[in-house]
């Protein structure tokens, strides 16, 4: 049994004894609530889940620059530096979606550090908007939602060192390539709630 078979099974053991509290008694609800609190804590314990952040020098990059990167792995609960990976995948995607890197870093007390060169000689270089995602191989094993992601503008190089008054991101490329990332799905409902910073809604 893989461990996604065993996560459903747990949480479907979980709720079993915890059918609706409506008509309960306080002291009766609160032991349910307990007792599946008590669960999770044995879950986080037998499946041990991990998260990576990378932080970045900057926001935005040029053709023929570097993006150098310090990731940080976790453990899910507690935030706590992770012992149970000890390498860290982080690939570099092209705006087309194609994977121009892969790095496989050693993880030493929870951290790592790397870079990516953004090669002016090489074509699938070109200006776009380009995503770093890093994971761990137990990461894997809850779904791609789990994989750490974020995306950068990568501009045309510039005519004249330290001239960025004109940034292009035409990739300015005469030949089309493919496109290797999924057609994203129309919707057509759209649900979207504004809150405050405090995280609650407020009438009106």
């Amino acid at each position: 049994m893989d461990i996604m078979n065993k996560v459903i099974l747990f949480l479907f053991c979980s709720c079993l004894p915890f059918p609706t509290l409506m008509g309960q008694t306080d002291s009766t609800a609160r032991q349910k609530l307990e007792q599946f609190v008590r669960n999770i804590h044995i879950f986080n314990r037998l499946i041990p889940q991990e998260k990576v952040y990378l932080h970045f020098d900057n926001t935005s990059y040029v053709q023929g620059e570097t993006i150098w990167f310090k990731a940080y792995a976790v453990t899910a609960a507690q935030n706590l530096p992770t012992t149970q990976s000890s390498v860290l995948y982080v690939e570099l995607l092209n705006a087309k979606g194609k994977r121009l890197e892969t790095k496989k870093l050693k993880i030493e007390n929870g951290q790592c550090h790397g870079e990516f060169f953004l090669n002016t000689l090489n074509m699938d270089y070109f200006p776009g908007f380009y995503e770093i995602r890093a994971y761990t191989g137990g990461m894997l094993n809850f779904g791609e939602e789990t994989v750490f992601s974020r995306v950068f503008p990568v501009f045309e190089k510039s005519k004249a060192d330290g001239d960025y008054t004109e940034q292009d991101l035409k990739d300015g490329l005469d030949i089309s390539l493919p496109n290797h990332r999924p057609k994203p799905k129309n919707r057509k409902n759209v649900h979207v709630d504004f809150y405050p910073e405090g995280g609650n809604l407020v009438n009106g």
